[in-house]
């Protein structure tokens, strides 16, 4: 019965410390890689280096291959920024619209790094990467979620209900949260979207770029209305 006991024990010591805990995508490891790595990664892969300042020039590289671009946010027009860019001065994000890693398509991934360290990963939705997840990761449940929206018609004034519907799956490493989503909403016009990602972050530093986001629009804001005012000394 001793043997049994401890053999039966061995098992699931095995499966469930040995199982990984995520951290990132292939070398990108959240808390870990620094900016410095993307310079090696342009080596090995010879990418161009791009800069992007707006979201024309970041639609002009999407979904191309071999470039790495450092995003910038529109300091004057606001809603011409590219997408997951930040005010904060402490945050930095890198756009790679097309790479392989471990013969998986990773397409349209998004770096963040505060303070020099990666802290934040988003990029597409797609079953090979969830696949590899679930491998690596462990399974991860599927989580439906549903939301009734309304919608009013311009042409007859009529009011018309539609359900969004969201799929979801989650891993945890401790603070280290990563989320897969696909599915479907409907957009200010009430005509329905596709949306799916995959998303790992920390918490905490999330919370704090966005803080520090809100303070600096908040000086920018300031800044732009004091420029505003000074124009109109004469008026």
């Amino acid at each position: 019965m001793r043997p049994l006991i401890s053999l039966l024990f061995l098992f699931f010591s095995a499966t469930t410390f040995g199982q990984d805990k995520i951290e990132g995508i292939g070398k990108f490891k959240l808390k870990k890689t620094t900016i410095a790595y993307l310079d090696t990664l342009v080596k090995e892969k010879d990418f161009d280096r791009e800069v992007i300042k707006s979201y024309d020039d970041y639609f002009k590289i999407m979904y191309k291959k071999d470039k790495l671009a450092e995003l910038f946010p529109d300091t004057v027009k606001t809603y011409n920024s590219p997408p997951y860019t930040h005010y904060c001065k402490d945050t930095r994000v890198f756009y790679i619209p097309k790479m392989t890693i471990s013969d998986i398509e990773v397409k349209d991934t998004y770096l963040t790094f505060y303070k020099d360290t990666l802290v934040n990963i988003n990029t597409d939705y797609s079953s090979e990467i969830v696949e590899a997840f679930e491998l690596k990761y462990g399974k991860a449940e599927l989580e439906k979620k549903e939301k009734e929206v309304k919608c009013t018609l311009k042409l007859t004034g009529s009011t018309i209900s539609y359900t969004e519907t969201m799929f979801y799956q989650y891993w945890d490493n401790g603070n280290i949260k990563c989320t897969a989503a696909i599915g479907d909403y409907r957009d200010s016009k009430c005509e329905k979207q596709s949306l799916s990602y995959i998303s790992i972050s920390i918490e905490k530093i999330s919370e704090k770029i966005r803080e520090c986001d809100d303070k600096e629009k908040d000086r920018l804001k300031n800044r732009q209305n004091t420029e505003k005012k000074k124009q109109l000394d004469d008026f």
